[in-house]
């Protein structure tokens, strides 16, 4: 892949649905999946706030907040804190999570969340290192986004300068059909690629890549779909699209290997 690409791009969500395991399954194979040859895809492993206390000091941690905004745990080294955004007035929710970890993802469930990114926007001019969430998957068909609501996220966080992760039903490369009935799955290469079409200044959609079900549009090594923004630097589309969470990180990288792909760090 290219340089800088796939680095760090898999937040490790093993405790949560539907993998489910118990904090001390995840962080095995975390370690193990860390400390192997493709191990420097994974970014943070993430861990309940209520959990955070059972968890390793060693550890790269992100905490999803699962307890009230004021019982957030205080803790060094942590890399990031998550959390869902209701609605209301999202400014004093942001600067009470950042106080947490120096970065702090918002989960905004709305669809076209034009407000709530142009609020961290403005967040991010004081320079507070705010960020978006989407997700893009769950337990129902209705947890999946379509196509032009991804698109809008994807093209709203792009205009304001907002960097974003996604979460869900991102274990496959390219969209493909759910194991959840009537659902379809937005593949992680289709997320990338759409970042890149999003960035260029060309006349093409956005929705129409996060659409495509055929790889052979895909150039793998770059992501990039039918050559649009072929030009963009790898780290200008990591700068805006910073990780998936997934509860699996086998899963996602042995697709890739299967594809063929050298995931050998590149140097």
């Amino acid at each position: 892949m290219a340089t800088g690409l796939l680095d760090h791009l898999i937040d490790y969500a093993g405790v949560f649905p539907p993998a489910s395991h118990t904090l001390d399954e995840a962080v095995r194979r975390y370690r193990e999946a860390i400390a192997g040859p493709h191990g420097w895809i994974l970014g943070p492993i993430l861990v309940r706030a209520s959990e955070i206390d059972q968890a390793p000091a060693d550890l790269p941690i992100g905490v999803v907040a699962d307890v009230p905004l004021d019982e957030l745990p205080e803790r060094d080294g942590l890399v990031q804190v998550e959390r869902r955004y209701h609605g209301g007035a999202l400014d004093p929710i942001a600067r009470q999570l950042i106080e947490s970890a120096p970065i702090a993802y918002l989960e905004l469930g709305d669809p076209a969340p034009h407000a709530a990114i142009a609020a961290i926007a403005d967040l991010r001019q004081e320079g507070l290192d705010v960020r978006a969430k989407i997700r893009t998957g769950g337990a129902s068909a209705a947890s999946f986004p379509g196509v032009d609501e991804v698109a809008d996220f994807i093209e709203t966080c792009v205009a304001h300068f907002v960097p974003f992760k996604a979460t869900a039903g991102l274990h496959h490369p390219f969209r493909t059909a759910s194991v959840v009935p009537e659902a379809t799955e937005h593949g992680f290469i289709n997320m990338l690629a759409a970042v890149r079409v999003a960035l260029s200044e060309e006349n093409t959609s956005v929705a129409d890549c996060l659409a495509e079900t055929d790889p052979t549009t895909f150039d793998l090594p770059t992501a990039t779909w039918r050559e649009v923004g072929a030009q963009i630097d790898a780290s200008a589309v990591r700068h805006v699209f910073r990780s998936i969470g997934s509860c699996s990180f086998e899963e996602p990288a042995g697709y890739l290997l299967d594809l063929g792909l050298d995931l050998r760090r590149a140097t």
